[in-house]
């Protein structure tokens, strides 16, 4: 009688090729790891070689470069961005991978450490900047400083940070961070802020970024970041009252944080809101906003009287002299106040 010769059965035939799968399967994720891994490692070798080369840079007035400087090689897969601010005191550069979103890293100045997430909103074109952390202090290059009216105090920032912004009553609470005489080119520019609002009830004004003249606020007047009966409103005019003016937000919730920026260029002719780093609402426009160069208020408009006065926490005010773009405005809501 015949032995049948020794084979595999189905089932072992399944069970073999479920395990060779698997080891498939393993050695797949193994060799990802293996790669993000890498690539951690390059992007933070990329980043250390950008902040030797800014400290390398720094002048004889020990301030440093706006950029990261040309020599600078980065590898392939590599993006990196950032340079200095606060009048090149200090710098802020991250460095982030192409192929995996969540590989980011950044250093600041202030401790040179490499550390995970991003912290390095845009500084370009930055010419005002109030941080807000404890003081009024202007850091985008004038070194002013401005003075609390009313019982405007430091309080809890956005970023949790103690004394990391400005808390304003509504009744007569307000910053005076004027700058006589700058002349800012307003051709082309943004505001910045983040706000949150303690108790807005119905269609009353909250006048955040003022930049303009005193007699001028409500639904018109110099550009200002502004939430009143007209809407959530980016405000410019001409000498002439011509206005933009628009964007009738409403899901506005009390006591969230919530990020604003307005942005404006007469050269494309469009204005645009932004909020909680996504685009709001854009409109056309055909001409150069008329500007005053010696009043900004933070916390309230111009001469309104008390009616159009903040009240919430106002944190991380700023003015750029160019329209900054989406990415831009998702980068500056993604890092958070200041």
């Amino acid at each position: 009688m015949k032995q049948k010769k020794p084979g595999f059965t189905i089932i072992e035939l399944v069970v073999v090729i479920a395990i060779i799968g698997i080891l498939v399967v393993i050695s797949i994720v193994s060799y990802g790891a293996w790669n993000k891994s890498t690539v951690i490692k390059q992007v933070k070798s990329d980043l250390q070689t950008a902040v030797s080369a800014m400290e390398d840079a720094r002048n004889f007035d020990n301030l440093y470069p706006d950029s990261i400087p040309d020599n600078v090689k980065v590898s392939k897969d590599v993006r990196i961005t950032g340079g200095s601010f606060n009048s090149g005191r200090e710098y802020c550069i991250e460095a982030r991978s192409t192929k995996y979103a969540d590989v980011i890293f950044y250093v600041q100045s202030t401790d040179n450490i490499v550390q995970q997430g991003t912290k390095c909103p845009t500084y370009t074109g930055l010419v005002r900047w109030w941080p807000l952390n404890g003081n009024i202090n202007e850091m985008a290059g004038t070194g002013s400083v401005g003075t609390a009216f009313g019982g405007a105090a430091p309080t809890t920032g956005q970023s949790g940070a103690v004394n990391g912004a400005y808390n304003f009553d509504g009744v007569d609470d307000y910053l005076d961070v004027t700058t006589p005489g700058d002349g800012w080119p307003y051709a082309a520019g943004s505001l910045s802020i983040w706000v949150k609002l303690i108790a807005k009830t119905g269609n009353e004004h909250h006048s955040f970024l003022y930049t303009g003249d005193p007699a001028e606020d409500g639904c018109s007047g110099h550009p200002s970041i502004i939430l009143s009966s007209c809407g959530l409103v980016l405000q410019a005019q001409t000498n002439d009252r011509t206005v933009i003016n628009f964007s009738n937000y409403t899901a506005w919730t009390n006591n969230l944080w919530h990020h604003l920026v307005g942005t404006w260029d007469s050269k494309t002719g469009v204005a645009t809101m932004y909020v909680d780093g996504a685009f709001n609402r854009s409109q056309n426009f055909s001409f150069i906003p008329y500007l005053s160069q010696d009043v900004q208020f933070i916390g309230r408009p111009g001469n309104r009287g008390t009616a159009r006065y903040t009240k919430g926490v106002l944190d991380d005010a700023r003015v750029y002299d160019r329209a900054i773009s989406l990415a831009e405005v998702q980068a500056l809501y993604a890092a958070g106040a200041q």
